[in-house]
């Protein structure tokens, strides 16, 4: 259409449709970490990171969701976190 023109392509060959699944040798090394969920993982990092001194001790954790999706609803009709 316009050949004197730059123009920009995103190409990404692998985005979503390629199987992205890690081998099962690889993945049952992590078998057991993760249990507690996110909400536990993320409360830990923070806890890490203070002991650390990378953060300040009266950092509090954001909001799961910070920005909000007060429309959304869970399965069940219960407000979102």
């Amino acid at each position: 259409m316009a050949p004197d023109k730059p123009w920009y392509m995103y190409f990404c060959p692998g985005c979503a449709h390629a199987p992205h699944h890690v081998f099962k040798e690889w993945a049952d090394r992590y078998r057991g970490r993760f249990d507690q969920g996110y909400e536990a993982i993320r409360a830990g990092v923070l806890e890490n990171q203070k002991r650390l001194g990378l953060l300040p001790e009266d950092t509090e954790l954001s909001p799961i969701n910070p920005h909000g999706e007060p429309e959304a609803t869970g399965p069940d009709g219960q407000p979102w976190p």
